[in-house]
């Protein structure tokens, strides 16, 4: 653990800012200039965000506290990231230990370690670690809560069911979102021409 810490910390403010992590909220950007434009305020996030963005707001609400907290340096908006990342290789770890398979928990939490491409985006300012880890919380909770049945049956139908029902929220919760975000939408969008359209030319 302590060297995916290190591997994911190496140079991780040094690199320049990619265009991905320019969605991060409180970045000062030239108001006519700058795709996307800088959301500055918490109404602006969210409504820019269900308007023209297929991911849910949650992330972005919770990275604008971060940088009005610690500012929108590459380091404050990398870190959560990196923090994200190094949970999950515990996670994973922490998984065996709690089915009694330690030597497969240290080999599969080294592959998690070591790992280039989980590497390159754990050093991100995007939502991609903060989801990997979700997998591994989510069996961490059924796991706790199916520990009371027979011995050696970690996972019931009850657990598999409710883990279901979890993704299916999820996905209703996510096309809810879009569909409530299109009166937000902003009147600067490119318009979109059918095939059979004629696009004007000036």
């Amino acid at each position: 653990m302590l060297l995916g810490t290190g591997l994911r910390l190496q140079h991780v403010g040094d690199r320049s800012m990619t265009h991905i992590e320019m969605y991060v909220p409180n970045i000062p950007m030239g108001t006519d200039l700058s795709v996307p434009k800088s959301r500055m305020d918490l109404w602006t996030v969210v409504t820019d965000t269900l308007s023209s963005d297929t991911h849910p707001p949650g992330y972005y609400v919770f990275m604008w506290f971060v940088t009005k907290c610690f500012g929108s340096g590459t380091l404050a908006i990398r870190l959560p990231s990196v923090l994200f990342g190094v949970g999950s290789i515990g996670l994973v770890f922490w998984l065996g230990v709690l089915i009694g398979q330690r030597m497969p928990a240290c080999v599969a939490a080294a592959f998690l370690a070591l790992n280039g491409y989980l590497i390159v985006w754990n050093k991100t300012g995007r939502m991609y670690s903060m989801i990997c880890s979700s997998p591994e919380k989510s069996s961490l909770r059924s796991l706790s809560r199916s520990r009371l049945g027979a011995k050696g049956c970690y996972f019931p139908q009850s657990a598999r069911r409710s883990a279901g029902l979890r993704d299916r929220l999820a996905k209703l919760i996510s096309s809810f979102t879009r569909k409530i975000g299109r009166p937000f939408t902003s009147s600067n969008r490119r318009p979109t021409y059918s095939p059979r359209t004629p696009i004007p030319i000036n």
